[in-house]
């Protein structure tokens, strides 16, 4: 008799010790639980980050791929009338070669007498439009290559963010698999605990009646 009631004692003073250790237990697992969550919460944040970043890239690329279209655009358009001053100048010294050559052969009344310095001057004009058309030829061409350059550049910054893009995310999914995996373990670990601390208080309360 006196054996059982030691028992009976010994069990009611070991009841708030085990009470005690399944209570830590219980809140060190939640805790675990709630770093998992910010661990997951942060993961999908850098995820929408990254995702921000490949869209704005492509939307520079976009940009520039418009300001190299309306550059080549406004050069075009500029050699355009850089040609056809040109056309005009010929023209005009089309005119002044027959005129010159009228008065060659004597014609004199078909046309204006113009000295020599005069068709001099016209023929620098003309020099000078084709020195001026042919380096505005050169400059759209230069442009048009550097424009090519920029926009292979950007693709190609594209494409690496791209590839970076979806290293990371296969290695977010895998980290994420990962953490549901172990907060499923955390789980049914925290559910053990739970019912051998509720077996634990029904043993004691039964050694206690």
């Amino acid at each position: 008799m006196l054996e059982e009631s030691d028992k009976i004692a010994e069990g009611a003073d070991l009841r708030p010790h085990f009470e005690v250790e399944a209570d830590l237990l219980e809140e060190q697992c939640r805790a675990k639980a709630r770093e998992k969550m910010v661990t997951v919460m942060d993961d999908k944040f850098k995820k929408l980050e990254r995702e921000k970043e490949k869209e704005a890239a492509a939307l520079k690329l976009k940009q520039v791929r418009a300001e190299s279209e309306a550059e080549a655009e406004r050069l075009v358009t500029s050699l355009t009338i850089s040609r056809n001053n040109l056309a005009g100048k010929l023209y005009q010294l089309r005119y002044t070669k027959a005129e010159i050559t009228a008065f060659s052969e004597g014609n004199y009344e078909e046309m204006e007498i113009m000295d020599e310095e005069e068709v001099e001057e016209r023929e620098y004009g003309l020099n000078t439009t084709e020195k001026t058309d042919s380096d505005n030829q050169e400059t759209i061409n230069q442009e048009i290559e550097n424009s090519h350059l920029r926009v292979v550049d950007l693709e190609g910054l594209l494409e690496v963010k791209k590839k970076s893009s979806a290293e990371l995310q296969g290695q977010v999914e895998e980290k994420t698999a990962t953490i549901f995996s172990r907060d499923l373990a955390l789980n049914q670990l925290t559910s053990e605990l739970a019912e051998l601390k509720e077996r634990l208080c029904q043993v004691l309360g039964k050694r206690l009646s």
